[in-house]
């Protein structure tokens, strides 16, 4: 039970997301936030979705529904979306891999900032 209600979360806000979006134009621009960064310390394949469990969680910022960016050597390598936290680590769902990239243990994240 407690996994369907994390997936709904993620989605739910996924779907208010895009609405935002939607509603208030087209998305100017984005930048990894600078402040906290995570590191991944898994990744678990599932059935469905690829897991990442990162080792940082709501005391650095990273809460149920932030968008981040996975990085490697500086240069974006995917998406994540967190569906789950609590104070000390995280799990997100990837919803974006650049160019053929794969999310590794050791690879940095940082909080996606969206401007509009």
């Amino acid at each position: 039970m407690k996994t369907r209600s994390a997936v709904f979360a993620v989605l739910a806000g996924s779907m208010l997301f895009g609405l935002a979006g939607t509603l208030c134009g087209k998305v100017l621009s984005y930048e990894a936030h600078s402040g906290n960064v995570a590191c991944v310390r898994a990744v678990a394949a599932g059935t469905s979705a690829d897991l990442v469990l990162l080792d940082s969680g709501m005391k650095d910022d990273f809460c149920a529904g932030t968008l981040c960016v996975v990085e490697r050597d500086g240069v974006p390598a995917g998406e994540l979306i967190v569906a789950e936290a609590d104070a000390d680590r995280a799990v997100a769902l990837i919803t974006q891999l650049n160019n053929n990239q794969t999310i590794r243990a050791g690879d940095p994240v940082k909080i996606k900032t969206i401007t509009f």
